[in-house]
């Protein structure tokens, strides 16, 4: 299933209305409405913050196994990749976790955080 029919029928089976979802996952609604409509590509943010929203797992939506992975407009494209490609569900798991609680906190401290996790890259 496409991404945005997977965020059509997972908003819907909680009688959200686009407009609740946009509000609770802190994105724009025009966003979300390309993003369902499948006119958007999501960011790996956007999927994350929408995930969180929808207190579902970032699995929800398929990522691991769509072959159109490579149209998704990741923010930091190599970092998602590397966290595509883990394979343990336990692993992918905490590190879900983790970036549920990144996306928590002030921006200004998310971009330090991923300053911090850049300057750890070999």
């Amino acid at each position: 299933m496409e991404i945005g029919k997977k965020i059509i029928a997972l908003r819907k089976q909680r009688g959200w209305t686009q407009y609740r979802l946009f509000k609770e996952a802190g994105i724009s609604q025009s966003n979300l409405s390309r993003i369902e409509g499948g006119l958007l590509s999501p960011s790996y943010k956007q999927l994350c913050k929408i995930a969180v929203a929808l207190n579902v797992s970032i699995q929800e939506f398929d990522i691991i196994n769509d072959k159109r992975l490579e149209k998704l407009n990741f923010e930091t494209k190599p970092l998602a990749e590397e966290i595509i490609d883990i394979k343990d569900d336990e692993m992918f798991h905490i590190i879900e976790t983790m970036i549920r609680q990144i996306l928590r906190l002030p921006e200004d401290y998310q971009r330090s955080i991923a300053k911090i996790i850049d300057s750890m890259r070999p």
